[in-house]
Formats: C-alpha cells, sequence, structure tokens
C-alpha cells in the first residue's frame, strides 16, 4: 500500500515538474520558432464583432495569434512545409482563427462550432474560394478533433491538424498552468510564446465553460444536458 502511494505521488510529481518547470526555468525557443503578433486578417474579420467580443476581444486576440504561431511552426516542423509554403497558408489559418470559437460570443451557445463554421461561411463568400471556405470551415469544426483528422488533400490536411495541434496546446496550457501537453512543439517554444503574448485570463474563461462554471451557469441558468455543451464539442 505504501509502495503504490510512494508511486502514484512520485508520478504527480514527475507530471508536476514536467508541465511547470519550464515556466519557472524557461530556456532559448527555437531558432525557428516566429511568434506571430500582427496578423491582419486575423483583425479584419475579428473587427467585425469586436462589440460581442466585448472585454474578450484582446484575450481572444492572444489566443489566436499563440494558437497561429504554433501552427506557423508544426506546418515547417513536421508537414515539410517551406517558409513560403507556411506564409501563403497564414491567411486562411488567420480567418479560421477569428472564427473558430466565435460562437460562443455571437451566438452565446456552449455548442459553437457548427455556429462559428456557418457565420465564417456567410462572411467569406465572394470572397474566398469555394475550396478556401471549405478549408477554413473544416479548420473550425475539426479543432477540437483529439486524433489526426485526414482530408482531402495533403495540404488541407496539414493545415487543419496544425491549428489543431496548436489549438490544444494553448488551451490546455493556460487551463492547466503548464506546458503538459505538447503536440511536438518544444515547451521552450510554448513559454516564450505565452511571454510574449499572454493569456490575459484566458484559462479562467476556459474553466467557466465547464458545466459547473460561471458563463455555463450564465448561458443556461437551469441545470440541463445544455450545460455539457462545451464537452459535446469534442471529437475523437
Amino acid at each position: 500500500m505504501l509502495r503504490a502511494a510512494a508511486v502514484v505521488g512520485a508520478a504527480m510529481v514527475s507530471a508536476a515538474v514536467y508541465g511547470k518547470a519550464p515556466t519557472y526555468w524557461p530556456s532559448d525557443a527555437s531558432p525557428s520558432f516566429k511568434i506571430i503578433t500582427e496578423a491582419p486578417n486575423l483583425d479584419t474579420y475579428l473587427s467585425k464583432y469586436k462589440q460581442e467580443f466585448g472585454a474578450a476581444h484582446d484575450v481572444y486576440r492572444n489566443h489566436c495569434l499563440r494558437v497561429l504561431s504554433f501552427a506557423r511552426h508544426l506546418l515547417v516542423t513536421e508537414a515539410g512545409f517551406d517558409d513560403a509554403q507556411a506564409e501563403s497558408a497564414m491567411p486562411v489559418m488567420e480567418i479560421a482563427l477569428a472564427y473558430h470559437d466565435m460562437g460562443l460570443f455571437t451566438d452565446l451557445s456552449l455548442e459553437y462550432l457548427e455556429p462559428s463554421a456557418a457565420r465564417a461561411e456567410k462572411d467569406l463568400e465572394g470572397t474566398l474560394s469555394a475550396d478556401e471556405i471549405k478549408l477554413v470551415r473544416d479548420t473550425i469544426v475539426w479543432h477540437h478533433k483529439v486524433f489526426a483528422w485526414s482530408g482531402e488533400d495533403e495540404r488541407s490536411t496539414a493545415i487543419v491538424n496544425a491549428v489543431r495541434k496548436g489549438d490544444w496546446v494553448d488551451a490546455t496550457t493556460c487551463l492547466l498552468g503548464g506546458s503538459f501537453v505538447r503536440k511536438g512543439l518544444s515547451a521552450a517554444d510554448i513559454v516564450a510564446a505565452h511571454a510574449a503574448l499572454p493569456e490575459m485570463g484566458f484559462g479562467s474563461f476556459l474553466a467557466a465553460l465547464m458545466p459547473w462554471g460561471a458563463y455555463a451557469k450564465q448561458l443556461n441558468p437551469e441545470l440541463s444536458l445544455k450545460r455539457l455543451g462545451a464537452l459535446s464539442i469534442f471529437k475523437l
């Protein structure tokens, strides 16, 4: 019994050190890791809904920029994109990230993936090609998928999965207070992105989306299955 308790205790300490230590003793980020602080396409589409975002606008923008930084890096390091290919993917990723969680604010729904995608499709009609709009939609709808997503071509598959991984990394880092989930990124790169683009309370906001959280209760005051909406958006 004591041995089992010791093993569990050691595992918990090891996990805490794994996730927390890089924040307290940061090392240098990868030379190729580019922290993106300016994203004109992201800002164009976020500005359309600045009133709906309210005080959360800058918090959400920093989240999008961190995910964008992670996604661009993963396209190069994992998908084999060269710099030109990575840059060509930026406009679509910026637009998709502007909308990826937008339904939380515009539609006031915890089941926000489809409303977010539908709003993007409506706004982008006549601006992007049908293929680009489909890529934006796929990026939004599948960004909470646990395992790898497979699309119709290698480029789309790589972009959707890069954003998906970047979002998982950023959300878990903010929610858990450490770089526990890395998805192919180095802890130093994650810490560097958060130093340059502070979370500004994003982790607390994520906690508020849980069934017991304040925002979930605000959207659905009565205890019902709708309170579980934030959990229904996850897919294997």
